[in-house]
């Protein structure tokens, strides 16, 4: 638990030191050889994890730590090593003493460098709203959209077994929402994720 409140209060500079260092780790101690025959048909992932999202306005601007959940992540095989996606990244963040989430509904590609190590893009449309557990009733929802909204990221599979696997993931995401005012809001979120995967 220390160690994670310690990556989220890193400095955004250094995450990517940090992500290179966490992977090469993984790397050294995992398997390098994995089936990957399994990799047809649907897929389906969820991950949850914490990072760190820059929030600005005209007149605003912020840093927090933030958690990341739940990640969903829907597609198809393509073949053995490509799939296309359906993706829900975000962060949920604070406002005014609410808790709002930063997220975005896109449409990605991933490939698999290698039996374990993938990559992904995405891109869509951004949605800032309150978080579905800090409202009683769905009109109460304040909801802001935008566009464009991307992510980019990678993941290296620690664990698989038959058409399961977990992975250890790291997403930047980028997203524009625009406000009543005529203002807009742009969050840059670094997070570092736990997978766990359906293929």
């Amino acid at each position: 638990m220390a160690i994670f409140k310690q990556i989220l209060r890193m400095k955004t500079k250094n995450i990517a030191l940090w992500m290179l260092w966490m992977f090469s780790a993984v790397s050294l101690w995992a398997h390098t050889e994995s089936d990957t025959s399994h990799h047809k048909g649907l897929l389906f992932g969820l991950a949850f994890g914490g990072g760190n999202i820059h929030l600005k306005t005209q007149t605003t601007s912020k840093s927090e730590a933030v958690l990341s959940l739940p990640n969903i992540k829907f597609g198809y095989w393509l073949n053995t090593r490509t799939s296309v996606h359906f993706l829900m990244p975000g962060a949920v963040y604070n406002l005014k003493s609410t808790d709002r989430i930063f997220e975005a509904f896109q449409v990605g590609v991933s490939r698999w460098i290698s039996p374990r190590w993938w990559v992904l893009g995405a891109t869509g449309l951004t949605f800032d709203a309150g978080a579905f557990y800090t409202v009683d009733k769905l009109s109460q929802i304040k909801a802001n959209t935008g566009l464009p909204s991307f992510s980019v990221g990678t993941g290296y599979e620690i664990w698989t077994k038959g058409q399961y696997g977990i992975d250890l993931q790291y997403r930047f995401f980028y997203g524009r929402s625009n406000l009543d005012n005529g203002d807009h809001r742009i969050g840059m979120a670094h997070v570092f994720l736990l997978g766990f995967n359906l293929y």
